[in-house]
């Protein structure tokens, strides 16, 4: 939640936590993921983990304090983005800094795994990054896709939610996406992907729950997805708002 801490629901009820109950670091939750049997939760003020019984603080020393934006699970690597940098954490416990060329300290905007490699998206652009580290930019029209805030992974290519709309990568190929036929893509910003049988849920931004056949993912190679159908409004069809 964005600064009232974090919610479970188990066996019917509702339990809070926050910094006033529990060992959780900062009641700004940023990031959650369940990573070797923990609940680790992303906050304005470092990591937490949750075990089940206890919180505890992931100190990482001089990275423990950053600001958390995502997080990403890579055989059992917990990649970590921030507002200053991106570092990971080994399955026993070590970390460090993942420089990117060129990048020092860059605030991650998201990160996702696709095709073993991990996807890095930040201010400047989105890199990939192979299981033996190496860091390549993924090349496209920053000024079609704009830049970039969600990834999801699909078995189709890469989901990007930008800021001039939704993208897929596939095959060294940027398209953009309509969401069934055109009329169908909404104007916000999409926020989250969720995968569900045969169907994508999107969070959207100001849009409310988007639920979408993967079927309906229909590109539009030549233009950029929301500047071609701008302010149509979503059909019963092929994209429907819950």
């Amino acid at each position: 939640s964005g600064g009232k801490g974090l919610a479970r629901y188990l066996d019917g009820k509702w339990k809070g936590f926050s910094q006033a109950n529990s060992g959780l670091v900062d009641d700004f939750i940023s990031a959650l993921l369940v990573w070797n049997n923990r609940l680790v939760v992303g906050t304005r003020e470092g990591l937490a983990q949750f075990d089940g019984p206890l919180w505890t603080r992931l100190d990482l020393g001089a990275w423990s304090q950053r600001s958390v934006t995502a997080l990403v699970d890579q055989e059992k690597r917990l990649w970590v983005g921030t507002t200053r940098g991106l570092f990971v954490i080994e399955p026993d416990g070590q970390f460090r800094g993942v420089q990117i060329e060129g990048e020092s300290f860059p605030w991650v905007h998201a990160l996702a795994v696709w095709n073993k490699m991990v996807i890095v998206a930040f201010e400047n652009g989105v890199f990939t990054i192979t299981p033996d580290g190496t860091a390549t930019s993924i090349v496209f029209d920053g000024n079609r896709v704009g830049r970039t805030f969600t990834l999801f992974s699909t078995d189709s290519g890469l989901l990007l939610s930008g800021s001039k709309g939704l993208f897929r990568w596939r095959e060294g190929t940027m398209e953009g996406i309509a969401l069934g036929d055109a009329g169908n893509t909404p104007t916000s910003m999409i926020t989250a992907f969720l995968p569900s049988g045969d169907s994508l849920y999107f969070g959207t931004s100001g849009a409310g729950l988007l639920k979408v056949p993967v079927a309906g993912l229909v590109a539009v190679p030549d233009v950029a997805a929301n500047d071609a159908i701008r302010n149509r409004p979503l059909s019963s069809g092929s994209a429907v708002a819950i």
